[in-house]
């Protein structure tokens, strides 16, 4: 059968032919239409947007009003012949330039040289260049001094998608008019315009589920809608409906949206796998399919949050399905979704094995275990009887000790663990097996924030190990806060406050810290700082804990053995001053000897530390460590057992690394027992699984 007349597709026959029919760009049309109505036109206009939104449009819609026989009008008849032929593209006067093609710099001489002739026929000559951004750097450079100063009859319209990409010499000499994307919602009532005037026959539930899916599809653009359901009405013979968009559009259906999002929250793996092969043998696109699966899973976020169904875009029998899994799906589990999603559909776009990539981020995500709140965690927890934290660390350490001892070199131990295993010894009792109940003590406050006062567990310890005597003075002050502690306003000599606040410091700041404070007059703890007095022949130890850097050491391991902020000043000392002992028999004052003697300017400071399993060369080495050395204008001597040294780790190589080992397996054995205890992953407080 032949054709009497080309066909006129949907997006030119439904082409706005007044301001009133641009749908979705109010703001522009009402200030273009101002503009002719006071008389206000300007010579350029730059008209920015995104595709198919009705910027070309626009552009013909004002050479229209500037030449129409009834104006320059906001409103232009149509009928006159300057209307009819710039509608159809036929009029000498206005000149349309595709910038892609003509990029240039003699493109653009060659239109200077045109522009100085006067309109054929028209009010106007007007030249609308479409994707401006394209034109070289030359071609712009050409153009400028043109577009500052045109002929009074010339009027220039630019249209361009990527605004960033037009220099800012040309957008300072036109008009912008920025266009948006178009809402779903616009898109569908103009599609039922369309279908009413084509005589397309629909029930009304149908008309809305198939008018919606093409809108939410073409993400804001009208002419992409158009052109749409113009192939669709050509493939379904004018019967078009939803299940046709589907197929010709490559999406998959709302069940097997809310299918998958389903299976991603309870890790039905098997299942997405199924979905996936199912979507790929009936056609569809699944880089479509992820687009559609994000929008649909915001709507269910968006249902969480409570809005209503103003923002949401799923219609219809969907919706209730989507507000289902609002209820039934944890946000925390929804949050992990999306974000595996939004990052799957970047990745998708550059990658040549989309199918595989779907598979393995769905089998990524269907492995996360069920995140459990904190709030439920903390509850768990505390219904917990005592007896369950006691049994379990029993346990834990039993098999703790055995796998230690089987794989240690030591015979003796290897021994113990095999009576212990024939049941002729009983194990040795470990300090891991009260691990459980400590697990249960409150950590100590720190600044206000904490609530209890206890030690916090020994797992989540990170000072390093400190000397036995200090070890000692500190366990026997925490045990008797009262013992050796200073009272608030009363000074005292430095040794007694030195083994509480080293039990604080860092590994590396304490042979620091223990030299220098020391020497210091005295020290007055008060509420909320520590004064440390100084005589004048003591002001090297003063400026080296003066530094800023110290100072922030010393404040802060101050502030954890007082439980609050503490600031530490450095002051002279007033003349007289007589600063109170540590109390004999507290651990810091039996701490005070061995403190003095680490601390004490000596001779042995700066010679090197002496093994106490070397053997001396001669007796006369021996005879003169013996032998005391006595100093000018003192009456002390310093004798070779005067000489503090640091303690002599007598263990070899493999016994320290073994004890490494076992330190590591005991850490490995408490996080074990919080799993046990918390029955699911842990989590932090923004919601993001901790892996341990």
């Amino acid at each position: 059968m032949a054709l009497t007349e080309s066909y006129q597709g949907l997006a030119r026959k439904w082409r706005p032919q007044t301001f009133a029919d641009l749908v979705g760009q109010e703001a522009v049309a009402r200030s273009l239409q101002n503009a002719l109505r006071t008389g206000r036109v300007s010579h350029g206009h730059l008209l920015a947007g995104p595709r198919g939104v009705g910027k070309t449009t626009s552009a013909r819609l004002l050479a229209k009003a500037i030449n129409c026989a009834q104006g320059p009008t906001p409103e232009p008849c149509g009928a006159c012949r300057h209307c009819i032929d710039i509608a159809q593209g036929t009029d000498l006067d206005v000149l349309e330039i595709d910038a892609a093609s003509n990029t240039g710099v003699d493109n653009i001489r060659d239109l200077r040289e045109r522009i100085v002739q006067a309109p054929f026929a028209a009010r106007y000559k007007v030249y609308i260049i479409d994707e401006v951004h394209m034109l070289s750097t030359g071609a712009f450079n050409a153009l400028l001094k043109t577009l500052e100063e045109p002929p009074p009859f010339v009027v220039f319209i630019f249209a361009t998608t990527e605004l960033e990409k037009v220099p800012e010499t040309i957008r300072s000499r036109c008009t912008l008019h920025a266009f948006r994307r178009m809402n779903a919602e616009d898109i569908a009532r103009r599609l039922d315009q369309v279908a009413e005037g084509e005589g397309v026959e629909l029930e009304p539930a149908g008309r809305r589920e198939l008018h919606g899916l093409i809108a939410r599809s073409v993400e804001g653009g009208m002419r992409d809608a158009l052109v749409i359901y113009d192939q669709l009405l050509a493939m379904t013979e004018g019967k078009p409906d939803a299940e046709a968009a589907a197929r010709l559009l490559g999406l998959a259906d709302q069940s097997a949206l809310a299918r998958a999002t389903e299976w991603l929250a309870e890790g039905n793996a098997a299942g997405l796998l199924e979905l996936i092969e199912d979507l790929v043998t009936r056609g569809r696109s699944l880089e479509r399919f992820i687009r559609s699966l994000v929008a649909y899973q915001r709507d269910i976020l968006l249902l969480q949050s409570g809005v209503g169904d103003k923002l949401v875009m799923t219609t219809g029998e969907a919706l209730g399905e989507a507000r289902r899994l609002a209820e039934a799906i944890s946000p925390a589990t929804l949050y992990n979704i999306l974000n595996q999603m939004f990052e799957l559909e970047e990745r998708i776009k550059g990658s040549s094995q989309a199918r595989f990539l779907i598979e393995f981020t769905f089998l990524r995500v269907a492995a996360i275990k069920p995140v459990v709140p904190i709030d439920e965690i903390v509850k768990r927890i505390g219904a917990l009887p005592e007896e369950a934290f006691e049994s379990a660390g029993r346990a834990t350490s039993a098999a703790a000790a055995r796998s230690a001892a089987a794989g240690s070199d030591d015979p003796a131990r290897r021994e113990a663990h095999a009576a212990t295993e024939t049941g002729t010894a009983e194990p040795a009792a470990s300090v891991a097996e009260t691990s459980a109940a400590e697990l249960r003590r409150p950590r100590a406050a720190v600044g206000g924030r904490g609530v209890g006062a206890g030690r916090a567990p020994a797992f989540m310890d990170s000072a390093p190990p400190m000397e036995a005597a200090e070890v000692a003075a500190a366990r026997s002050e925490e045990e008797s806060p009262a013992a050796g502690a200073a009272s608030v306003g009363e000074i005292v000599a430095p040794e007694a406050l030195l083994p509480r606040l080293l039990a604080q410091c860092s590994e590396n700041a304490r042979g620091l810290v223990r030299r220098y404070l020391v020497k210091a007059a005295g020290c007055e703890l008060g509420a909320a700082a520590l004064k440390i007095y100084w005589r004048a022949e003591d002001g090297f130890s003063r400026r080296i804990l003066e530094n800023p850097e110290n100072i922030g050491v010393m404040e802060q391991a101050l502030a954890r053995l007082c439980g609050r902020p503490m600031k530490i000043t450095h002051l002279d000392a007033p003349a007289g001053l007589t600063a109170a002992p540590a109390p004999e028999g507290t651990a810091a004052g039996g701490a005070k000897a061995a403190a003095a003697q680490r601390t004490a300017p000596t001779l042995a400071d700066s010679a090197p530390p002496v093994d106490d399993e070397m053997p001396m060369e001669n007796d006369a080495v021996e005879e003169e460590n013996s032998i005391g050395i006595a100093e000018a204008g003192t009456e002390r001597a310093v004798t070779r057992a005067s000489v503090a040294r640091a303690p002599v780790d007598r263990r070899t190589a493999k016994e320290r690394a073994q004890a490494l080992m076992a330190r590591d397996g005991e850490i490995a054995r408490r996080v074990k027992l919080l799993r046990e205890m918390f029955r699911g992953q842990i989590i932090d407080e923004t919601g993001q699984p901790i892996s341990v």
